[in-house]
């Protein structure tokens, strides 16, 4: 699945800035506690 689709699939904008999204991911991964 590519990043829009999984965008989308959340119900985040389209134009949601990379950066955002990418800290959003890394802080769920590693479980916010960090």
């Amino acid at each position: 699945m590519d990043r829009l689709s999984f965008m989308n699939f959340l119900g985040f904008p389209e134009d949601i800035p990379d950066f955002t999204f990418d800290r959003m991911v890394f802080q769920r991964a590693v479980g916010e506690d960090r």
